[in-house]
């Protein structure tokens, strides 16, 4: 609102407007397929300890409009930031009237606990997220549709304030978890189109400090079950790693998926042909030797010995040896921590692309030419490397601290149990088994046909990046394996005798307990040591979990690998004990106290290999994925510039976020996604003084996310252009300056990459990213960004006319 608007006529008949009598309005039409869910929700026998009980309660009915018991007395301004979109402000700039705005019903539902990471939202969460088909839905992606009341005689809210801001996002911006915890609210309560734009937790701090708690009371109920911004996972790479596992072994899927992807590789070469046909002089020597028939390059293979997971008699039928022959390659998404970045990266480069010039190519096939092979090492700057040392140090003493600790699985008991009293048994798990904290070795790969673009300062193309599957993958262990040998392990000690003793240990003969204590003698004759030997391990401390009778140890395993319970037990150096229940029967406390039975049954990791209820088929001991490769042209150190940019990005520019954010340059919303590509690692090449066929000039590599395809403006909807001007205004939120904003820099692929590929097909949406850093920097000043954020607005012309900015410079 502009100072001294209450003074103009303006304001002065809209006063006498609001205070003249008006009739009731009409309530908004409900939509017709977007049902509130259902607040009960099944559980799983207890399996799952992530289930937590749903206390949140909503009121039936909302509080009327004039109803002000305790708004009497001199209204008072209150001070709040909400990142406002001023609706007055920019109807009365343009001479329009703001558009109505529907009400929000009273009664909401309780929230969904969080969907399965990496598949996108749950079922039950949709509701929150779309948009009524009476204001727009579904053509409308987001859109803030609901209106906080206010009391008539409330105090007014004043803008621009550090005490009550609401939760933001980790950008900075306003955040709001679903579209119902985004209002329309009337800053001024008795002038009707003083609207702004706010989140609803920033309302509620704003209601708790006014007092006006009783106009929107069920909508301060709700906003106090608002979670926190939470990382969105992306699809899981383990388990696109083991679906390949299982595809690549459908031959009828195998050869249709090959011949289209044949024919895809010929389309993209004669792409390529048709771009550099003016292009076909070689620039050295060696590019010359390599292009003649008959001519072997020179060649500098690593010694790969037979040990090592990427030597090729590892690779069994039908994986293929060869690079590019395999159609179900994997996109990597995932964000790898950099202390797990490969040290060495030796590039398969046959054509001779490291150079970083254009050339042509008769023969594209990978078999078509001899294997040059080059060495490459990470090449991260001073501060980051201690940084990621002091990582490695911290994630090897956690590892060796898993390593030390049993976990022991105390089953629950069954009703026949203890009706015929008998104890608990303890089952341990095999020791943890120790995951890579170090990768020495990656192999990269690459090709003419997967060119993906080229600018005035490098050349990118698609890759595939061979990585140990140690790095995404874990061992699990099989319930039904697990539960046979514990069977087994009962029944030889109930032939042998021993389970009588161990039950006699417990206090527990045929009748149930005898409440009789043992002596030293006789207990000392009953204990058998386990045999922890075979493992290799010392066991130095341990964490008993109750759980039920159905429960999978790999879900134990899971949840205690998700939570922070191994943080919580390292903190706790002089503890050895830790219990964690899993079940969900809390009335009876005297079950958690009962006698208990141990059994050491001879399972390990190593005798689970020839389990017989799953599809144990022999696979590599690595994995490929696509990644971009981004080469620089001779003397241009955009590239370095642009790798020491990604080491120092704040974490937040890499993930995705749930909720959405309040965009108070645009006056829109917009979902919390990732900003920047995922960073893999910036090589250089290893000099090689030996070897006199080595180029003059190698291009250094820089290891990205691929990401798609730059934009075209004119193919995207209004919502999409605001999605890609917020990511500019989010980079600089941040304190960074882009330094080379252009329509190139925005790429949009089909597909969120915070749902599983299968979700994707099912429902495919444009996610965005920026790139190009290589001008990049920090600013220092305000003044320094905002002619780039005119720019980014002048790119998109609908955006422009929404915003009233001038095309013109």
């Amino acid at each position: 609102m502009k100072r001294g608007f209450l003074n103009t006529p303006r304001a002065k008949r809209l006063i006498e407007e609001a205070s003249a009598p008006r009739s009731p309005p009409e309530p908004p039409r409900q939509p017709k397929t977007s049902s509130p869910p259902s607040s009960r929700r099944t559980q799983d026998g207890g399996a799952d300890p992530t289930v937590v009980k749903d206390t949140t309660s909503a009121k039936s009915q909302q509080q009327p409009e004039g109803n002000d018991p305790k708004g009497k007395g001199k209204a008072k301004a209150v001070e709040i930031d909400v990142d406002k979109a001023d609706s007055d402000s920019e109807a009365s700039s343009r001479g329009d009237s703001p558009a109505p705005l529907p009400v929000l019903a009273t009664a909401m539902p309780p929230r969904p606990p969080p969907g399965r990471p990496g598949w996108g939202h749950d079922p039950k969460e949709d509701f929150f997220h779309l948009v009524p088909e009476s204001l727009g839905g579904p053509h409308r992606k987001r859109a803030v549709f609901c209106f906080w009341p206010r009391d008539p005689k409330g105090k007014i809210l004043m803008p621009l304030t550090d005490r009550i801001r609401g939760t933001l996002s980790p950008d900075g911006y306003a955040w709001g978890e679903t579209l119902y915890d985004l209002f329309y609210v009337n800053r001024v309560p008795y002038i009707p189109n003083s609207v702004s734009t706010i989140t609803g937790s920033a309302l509620r701090e704003a209601m708790e400090e006014l007092g006006e708690l009783d106009a929107a009371a069920d909508l301060i109920e709700w906003s106090k079950s608002e979670g926190k911004p939470r990382v969105l996972g992306v699809a899981n790479t383990e388990e696109l790693i083991r679906c390949i596992d299982k595809r690549v072994h459908l031959p009828c899927c195998m050869k249709g998926e090959e011949m289209s992807n044949q024919d895809e590789e010929q389309d993209d070469e004669d792409d390529n042909d048709d771009g550099e046909d003016g292009d076909e002089e070689d620039h050295d020597g060696e590019d010359e030797q390599a292009s003649e028939h008959g001519v072997e390059p020179i060649f500098i293979p690593p010694t790969i010995p037979v040990t090592s997971p990427f030597h090729p008699s590892h690779y069994p039928k039908p994986w293929s040896f060869v690079p590019f022959s395999n159609p179900l390659s994997i996109l990597l998404q995932e964000r790898v921590s950099l202390y797990l970045l490969p040290q060495t990266l030796y590039v398969h480069d046959p054509f001779c692309l490291l150079p970083a010039r254009k050339r042509r190519f008769p023969d594209t096939s990978w078999t078509s030419r001899p294997d040059i092979i080059r060495t490459y090492n990470l090449n991260l700057s001073e501060s980051v490397h201690r940084e990621v040392e002091a990582a490695r140090v911290t994630a090897e003493e956690l590892e060796e601290f898993k390593a030390r600790t049993l976990i022991i699985m105390r089953y629950q008991r069954t009703k026949e149990q203890i009706k015929n009293c008998e104890p608990m048994i303890d089952v341990p798990l095999p020791p943890y088994q120790r995951r890579m904290t170090k990768v020495e070795e990656s192999h990269l790969y690459l090709s003419p046909v997967a060119k993906v673009g080229e600018g005035h300062h490098s050349i990118v193309y698609k890759g595939e990046w061979e990585l140990p599957r140690e790095i995404f993958t874990k061992t699990t262990i099989c319930s039904l394996c697990f539960k046979e040998s514990a069977e087994k392990e009962i029944q030889r000690l109930k032939d042998t005798g021993r389970w009588q003793k161990l039950m006699k240990a417990a206090g527990c003969g045929p009748k149930g307990h005898t409440g009789r204590e043992l002596t030293q003698a006789e207990l000392d004759e009953v204990k058998e040591p386990p045999n922890l030997a075979r493992d290799g391990e010392i066991i130095e401390r341990k964490i008993t979990c109750f759980v039920p009778p159905n429960i999978a140890p790999a879900q134990v395993v899971e949840f205690l690998e998700k939570t922070d319970i191994w943080g919580m037990f390292m903190k706790k150096r002089s503890s050895i004990t830790l219990y964690a229940n899993f079940t969900q029967d809390d009335e009876d406390e005297s079950e958690k106290h009962s006698r208990v039975i141990r059994i050491d049954p001879p399972f390990s990791y190593e005798s689970q290999k020839s389990c017989t209820h799953t599809a144990n088929r022999p696979v590599p001991q690595t994995a490929k994925f696509t990644v971009v490769a981004k080469l620089s042209l001779e003397h241009d150190l955009h590239l370095a510039g642009e790798a020491g940019n990604y080491q120092n990005f704040p974490e937040h520019f890499f993930h995705h976020y749930n909720g959405y954010t309040v965009i108070k340059q645009l006056h829109t919303i917009v979902p919390v996604n990732a900003i920047v590509p995922q960073f893999y690692g910036y090589y250089v090449p290893k000099k090689d003084e030996a070897n006199p066929g080595q180029p003059s000039y190698l291009s250094p590599i820089l290891l990205l996310e691929h990401c798609g395809n730059p934009i075209d403006p004119e193919e995207l909807s209004d919502e999409d252009q605001e999605e890609c001007a917020s990511m500019l205004l989010r980079f600089q939120q941040a304190g960074w300056l882009h330094e080379s904003v252009a329509l190139r820099n925005f790429l949009v692929q089909l597909g969120k990459p915070t749902e599983f590929p299968l979700v994707r097909d099912n429902k495919p949406e444009t996610s965005f990213r920026l790139i190009d850093f290589g001008r990049s920097r920090k600013y220092e000043t305000a003044k320094e960004k905002q002619g780039e954020e005119m720019e980014a607005l002048r790119m998109f012309e609908r955006l422009c006319d929404k915003m009233a900015v001038t095309l013109s410079m």
